[in-house]
């Protein structure tokens, strides 16, 4: 056989396989429908990681204001119906929800996205999700994530701290990056300085099936970014003194202010009658809010900064 032939016959080999190959791939790529359902049923989902929000701290570095775990219920339409459906009832029970309020938060969820999550009750306390949490496992659909509440350990300087909730529609359109959901502070030292507390959020990127369930890392985890915690503030108050003017202000109405006359610095700020700051956290803020807006003591109103005195 001449050089030629074989030339030929190698040359016409490696095209033949170079069609088969292309003929194969345009097979996948178009015609080949277990493929494309696939592709279909797969789908990039993010989580966002919530970071640690600062700490408030005295003088001489003691907590003023700390985080706390709480615990929010999540319920995901397509995998409760991939699974044959739950029982509503034991479920209402369970979280103490009245079964036509649970039907009313699935609903929404069920209205909003059937397969993303939707949350269908908030601010469970740490004792809460103990006793619930070994029996989520009877309905499909339903999770408890964690997020991070604040406290008030000492319930010292409640109208200087401010209050911590949910964020409202004016927040949403504000273009600070609040979603529906976050919390955020609202009035004291938690507004004023919210961005210092803050903190920045971090990402994970996976991808997952069609019934939401969780395959593996998008690209390895090379798209994920950590939180950043926010930092923690120090005040020029002494809660020693502070708690020593509110006791000697229980039952009164009226204000102390406590300033070192050499630096001006705010040593002690009450105002009385005051209230608990962790009374206006948690599932049963709502009625607590309304009994402090109408109590006749007027426990909300900071007379330290919105009264007025004779000199």
């Amino acid at each position: 056989m001449k050089l030629r032939e074989r030339q030929w016959i190698i040359g016409g080999i490696f095209l033949l396989i170079s069609v088969i190959y292309l003929g194969r791939l345009v097979q996948m790529q178009v015609f080949a429908h277990e493929w494309k359902a696939y592709a279909s049923r797969l789908t990039e989902e993010t989580e966002t990681l919530e970071p640690a929000r600062g700490l408030i701290r005295d003088r001489h570095g003691e907590v003023v204001v700390n985080n706390k775990a709480g615990y929010d219920i999540w319920f995901t339409p397509r995998k409760c119906s991939a699974a044959g459906g739950l029982d509503t009832l034991a479920l209402a029970e369970l979280i103490e929800m009245t079964p036509d309020g649970l039907a009313r938060a699935f609903r929404r969820a069920e209205n909003y996205a059937t397969y993303r999550p939707s949350r269908i009750q908030k601010q469970l306390t740490a004792e809460s999700y103990a006793r619930i949490s070994g029996e989520m496992w009877r309905f499909p659909g339903v999770e408890v994530r964690r997020r991070s509440l604040r406290t008030n350990p000492s319930g010292l300087a409640s109208h200087l701290v401010g209050e911590f909730r949910e964020v409202d529609q004016n927040d949403l359109a504000s273009n600070q990056g609040y979603r529906l959901g976050d919390y955020k502070g609202k009035s004291g030292l938690e507004l004023q300085w919210e961005s210092t507390l803050r903190g920045r959020r971090g990402t994970r990127h996976h991808i997952v099936d069609i019934r939401n369930d969780y395959r593996e890392p998008a690209q390895a985890g090379m798209l994920d970014t950590l939180p950043v915690p926010g930092d923690d503030i120090q005040l020029t108050l002494d809660l020693e003194l502070q708690a020593y003017g509110e006791h000697i202000m229980a039952n009164k109405r009226g204000a102390i202010v406590a300033i070192e006359p050499a630096t001006g610095e705010v040593l002690a700020m009450v105002s009385a009658p005051s209230y608990g700051t962790d009374l206006l956290t948690g599932r049963d803020r709502g009625a607590n809010y309304d009994s402090l807006i109408n109590h006749p003591n007027k426990p909300l109103f900071n007379r330290t900064l919105r009264a007025t005195y004779r000199p």
